[in-house]
């Protein structure tokens, strides 16, 4: 039902926000599950560019200033976040890293 749908949306968005703090990019939706919905947004060094390297990839966003907006719905599957992250670590240059890991890779 809705709730196992509900619970899927919120594992891959949970798995993204890992893999993004897990590999230094900056994530601009909150931490706490309780205060964000089905969406990450991740911040871009050119947000508009990556957007449009993302759909050459097969990846829909969007772009919110400096972020890309990536939402998930309840047809999407871990195969589809799987393509996400593909794509996004194949356009890495194009995510902002945190102050943290940019001082520890020089």
């Amino acid at each position: 039902g809705v709730e196992t749908i509900e619970r899927e949306v919120a594992s891959l968005t949970a798995r993204l926000i890992a893999w993004a703090d897990d590999a230094g990019v900056e994530v601009m939706t909150p931490s706490e599950s309780t205060r964000r919905g089905p969406l990450v947004v991740l911040r871009s060094v050119d947000a508009v560019t990556l957007v449009a390297r993302l759909a050459a990839r097969g990846v829909i966003a969007s772009s919110r200033d400096e972020g890309i907006r990536i939402s998930f719905h309840g047809y999407n599957t871990q195969e589809d976040l799987d393509s996400v992250i593909a794509s996004l670590e194949a356009e890495s240059a194009m995510l902002k890293r945190s102050r943290f890991i940019q001082t520890l890779g020089g």
